[in-house]
């Protein structure tokens, strides 16, 4: 997807405004390879036959404006939730194996599995270029700042992206230092 990328539009502006739109793009990259998806947790042990029946309970002594037997039902959910959790926590940290673990994992979050397919990934990032009006694409001569890069070259970036440690956190641009260290020969040549 890298390879693809026409770098001169990058490149024709200062040195600040280019590493933001450098950033930017990087950024724009990795939502759409790395789509950010919600995932809403099932809890099965809210919905136990106990707890539902509580729960009835509640609503008709509420009906019948019964105060105090509400607060003692309000008194027995809160009892049987904590129980509940207790057996939720016990179940999930009983999990000694890595595939049980994982099992668990998908019962809670749905089973839900992220089906993705790059060659959406990769026409959705040319569409986007594609679309870039005609005026942005001529280089203005006047603009151009052909010293903004002289102070390095590329083995001096190429050195650098290298040199980033993936378990770092991420910078200010929140680009992850792994995928700049996986791109590191893409990313060093303008």
């Amino acid at each position: 997807m890298l390879k693809d990328t026409n770098w001169d539009l990058f490149t024709e502006q200062a040195l600040d405004n280019t590493i933001a739109n450098i950033t930017h793009y990087l950024n724009f990259c990795l939502d759409v390879c790395c789509p950010k998806e919600t995932i809403f947790l099932k809890f099965d042990r809210f919905s136990s036959s106990q707890l539902k029946k509580l729960r009835r309970e509640k609503e008709r002594l509420f009906k019948m404006k019964n105060k105090s037997g509400v607060k003692r039902m309000n008194t027995l959910i809160k009892l049987e939730l904590q129980r509940l959790n207790a057996l939720y926590n016990q179940k999930f940290l009983s999990c000694k194996s890595p595939s049980n673990m994982w099992k668990l994992l998908k019962e809670i979050t749905g089973g839900k599995q992220m089906l993705n397919d790059i060659s959406v990934d990769v026409n959705m990032l040319n569409e986007s270029f594609i679309c870039i009006p005609a005026n942005v694409m001529i280089p203005n001569s006047n603009s151009v700042n052909n010293d903004c890069f002289s102070c390095f070259n590329t083995n001096d970036v190429l050195k650098c992206l290298q040199s980033l440690k993936p378990t770092q956190s991420l910078g200010p641009d929140g680009v992850p230092a792994v995928i700049l260290k996986k791109c590191a020969d893409i990313l060093c040549s303008p």
